[in-house]
């Protein structure tokens, strides 16, 4: 996980994506953006052109320019995460904060959150795109701070609030009652029943769910599908080798049950761990030995770890790396789960993704495989230039 200082199999891969969107007097101006024009669409500029290729023949990646489409914007604040629907990318829901900012002023030194004042976010926190369009929005005034969201096996949607304290399980057709609430509202805590500014979640066919309890605890917590916990992973586990189960900042999952490999992305210890899950051994699936550690040799030099996603096919692992308050650019490193090799990276425009937030991928039989890059940049810049805040990559079907 390391740059041009990698060892000699690592291929420095830049991606320079130019985003020109020019807003003026509530329109968007014509000498900034391109026409489809067989669709009529508006288009992010050059975009086309801009294509990542991996370290050998195969895989190949490409951007795909018309996602999302330059109107669905509108409906999208900040970014905090996307999610995709029947592991397809031309189904996605975006988990949205609107202008909900997260500062030093947010919570206090006990973690409580200092913000009900403003209320739940009014906007839809979810925002559904079919083929890059906006399709519909969900869960007005019901949350507060968002941070990640998965859909299961079933359709169910599942959303971290760190603000409340607590993980969500929303219905497929997303009505504003959850199925399920674990945690207490506003009231963080360290035991089987409490959270502490929960980030993610990832769910087995079985229903048993994984969560990352990461801004304050330091943890991964084991569920049964009916929220009963069942174990965490920690420094406090006991373990013969700690290392692997102390965290900093579990910040994302990501579960492959073909592979059956959980990976966390442990964002303030810079690296990404990997461990087999036993999902296939047993009715309730542990956290076994450790497979990878990434980056397992070299300089360090890749800032915090954000994001982290699978790609089973291909048998790639991927991590949002960077953080752009810290000047470290953002980029998206590449791994053999085969090798443990360095396939390389890739970055947006200006050669970073900006404050690169966290990953989605998609894995179907009859698609290619894909991965979205989330940012929580602001909807526009100083110019008042509308920019990008997702990114839509697929493994080309010819690889």
């Amino acid at each position: 996980m390391v740059r041009e200082k990698c060892a000699p199999r690592c291929c420095v891969i830049n991606i320079f994506l130019v985003l020109l969107v020019k807003l003026a007097q509530g329109y968007l101006q014509s000498d900034y953006l391109t026409e489809d024009e067989e669709t009529g669409n508006i288009l992010f500029p050059d975009a086309s052109l801009m294509e990542a290729e991996l370290v050998g023949e195969k895989p190949r990646l490409s951007l795909v320019s018309e996602w999302p489409l330059v109107e669905a914007y509108q409906h999208v604040g900040l970014v905090s995460a996307a999610a995709v629907v029947n592991k397809s990318s031309s189904d996605v829901f975006i988990l949205n904060r609107g202008d909900r900012i997260w500062d030093s002023t947010t919570f206090d030194k006990n973690d409580i959150y200092q913000k009900r004042e403003l209320g739940p976010i009014r906007d839809g926190v979810v925002v559904r795109l079919k083929e890059g369009q906006f399709q519909n929005s969900y869960l007005h005034n019901t949350l507060y701070l968002p941070h990640g969201i998965t859909v299961d096996h079933q359709g169910n949607v599942w959303i971290t609030d760190t603000a409340m304290h607590q993980v969500f399980k929303f219905g497929p057709d997303l009505n504003p009652n959850p199925i399920l609430v674990i945690g207490e509202m506003f009231v963080p805590g360290s035991d089987g029943n409490h959270f502490c500014k929960p980030t993610h979640v990832v769910v087995l066919k079985s229903g048993e769910f994984f969560v990352a309890d990461g801004y304050c605890n330091n943890r991964i917590m084991k569920f049964h599908s009916n929220g009963t916990f069942i174990k965490e992973w920690s420094k406090r586990s006991k373990s013969n080798d700690n290392t692997y189960y102390d965290f900093k900042l579990p910040h994302q999952l990501a579960f492959s049950e073909e592979l059956d490999l959980l990976c966390v992305a442990d964002r303030e210890k810079l690296r990404v761990l990997c461990y087999r899950v036993a999902a296939k051994e047993s009715s309730e699936s542990q956290l076994k030995e450790l497979i990878y550690e990434f980056p397992e040799t070299g300089p360090r030099d890749v800032g915090p770890v954000y994001g982290v996603a699978i790609a089973p096919k291909e048998r790639i692992l991927f991590a949002l790396a960077g953080e752009e308050q810290s000047g470290v650019p953002t980029a998206v490193y590449m791994f053999s789960l085969e090798t443990g090799e360095t396939l390389g990276y890739m970055t947006g425009e200006n050669g970073n993704y900006g404050y690169a937030h966290s990953l989605a991928s998609c894995d179907t039989d009859t698609e290619p495989g894909c991965l979205i890059v989330c940012s929580l940049d602001p909807p526009t810049n100083q110019w008042g230039e509308i920019q990008r805040r997702l990114w839509l990559y697929q493994f080309n079907a010819n690889r």
